[in-house]
């Protein structure tokens, strides 16, 4: 009982991210004050969502999103590793036996109350840069901007340098 608490906790973790990333980066196309009954009634946006938003990845949809947004290099890293330890639960019964993607997160057994702890706090860190997101539609800026620094710092403010 306790895995399958934890694997539906990994597998909805996984699409809460990935819904997130598609709202940034249907707020990018259409505005942040788009309202998306409204839009869904539309043809522009029926097709960007069935065509493009649909059937990017997560891993896709985080590079799309890293073009637009800085985004810090930890909540990078944290969505990568969600990625691989929710293909690892996703695809293996026995997760523990994969030579890659194995069920850790951090190097804690995501099995264990720690594990499953960190991966949580991890998870409210992401969530919060990618909601954050939300109302700051537009392509990152220049170090020479004028704008005042953002109030995001500092899980957003570094822009990643790979």
């Amino acid at each position: 009982m306790k895995r399958q608490l934890v694997r539906g906790e990994v597998v909805e973790r996984y699409t809460l991210v990935d819904e997130e990333m598609t709202v940034v980066l249907a707020h990018y196309f259409f505005g942040t004050n788009a309202d998306f009954i409204r839009l869904w009634k539309t043809k522009k946006f029926k097709y960007v969502n069935n065509y493009v938003l649909e059937v990017l990845s997560l891993m896709e949809k985080l590079r799309f999103v890293r073009e637009i947004f800085p985004l810090h290099k930890s909540v990078i890293a944290d969505i990568e590793r969600l990625n691989n330890l929710r293909n690892g639960i996703a695809h293996s019964y026995f997760p523990e036996n994969l030579r890659s993607a194995k069920p850790t997160w951090k190097g804690k057994d995501i099995f264990s109350v720690g594990g499953l702890k960190a991966f949580q706090e991890d998870m409210y860190a992401v969530h919060r840069a990618l909601t954050s997101k939300r109302s700051r539609v537009g392509p990152k800026k220049s170090p020479s901007s004028s704008l005042a620094p953002s109030p995001l710092a500092p899980a957003l403010t570094e822009n990643n340098q790979s």
